[in-house]
């Protein structure tokens, strides 16, 4: 008679996974860039953990008071959202989740982590312009907007200081996504057209640093 094979203990962690329980709600989104919406990916059901305040760290990258950790069961429609985790987010609770980790423990592919900050969102118009000659050769400048969907961060000290070395009065620092934003020098946010006085890219994202010039201002 052949000995019986015994089981391989569990680990701490494997233990752990199956004490989750699924139950919470929450709508992953994908970023459309040729219709610039955010879209419905999937609808799923997580674990997750109480909001962790943010409050004290770097405010320059963490526009948002919260973060959540959504733990998941693995399904292969969650391969993109590793390889392209900027073009993902979610939904919870009615209020949008910036996705800043995608983490498969051990490349187990069961358990999914995801972690994700509570950010202000926006619409941003990129002002465009261009110039074209009429019947009689007279020079015509023409305005065109393009709405975009934002993200807003706080901005810092240093990046005040920076924008004050270009006679630049920040006012506002909003993310788009790079293929969006071919160079333009003006936009308007929440009733209010700005200079963009600097830029700086960040992945699949640009940060546009918006104010109004020192000289207008004194003006």
């Amino acid at each position: 008679m052949k000995p019986v094979k015994a089981s391989k203990a569990k680990t701490p962690a494997e233990q752990a996974e199956d004490r989750l329980v699924f139950d919470k709600p929450f709508e992953l989104q994908h970023y459309d860039l040729t219709q610039h919406i955010w879209t419905s990916f999937e609808h799923l059901h997580g674990n997750i953990n109480k909001a962790i305040s943010m409050g004290g760290q770097n405010p320059s990258d963490n526009a948002h008071s919260s973060r959540c950790t959504f733990r998941v069961r693995y399904h292969a429609a969650l391969d993109g959202v590793r390889s392209e985790i900027q073009h993902y987010r979610i939904i919870y609770g009615g209020e949008p989740y910036e996705l800043t980790d995608y983490d498969d423990y051990n490349e187990r592919r069961t358990i999914i982590k995801l972690i994700a900050s509570r950010i202000r969102t926006g619409t941003i118009a990129l002002i465009s312009e261009s110039t074209t000659e009429d019947e009689i050769g007279q020079q015509i400048k023409t305005e065109t907007t393009l709405d975009l969907p934002c993200i807003e961060y706080e901005t810092t000290q240093d990046e005040r200081a920076d924008a004050y070395q270009i006679d630049l009065m920040l006012a506002h620092r909003l993310r788009i996504f790079r293929d969006e934003y071919n160079g333009e020098r003006r936009a308007e946010y929440d009733g209010k057209t700005y200079r963009i006085g600097s830029v700086r890219y960040v992945g699949d994202c640009v940060d546009l640093y918006l104010g109004e010039r020192i000289g207008d201002l004194n003006a």
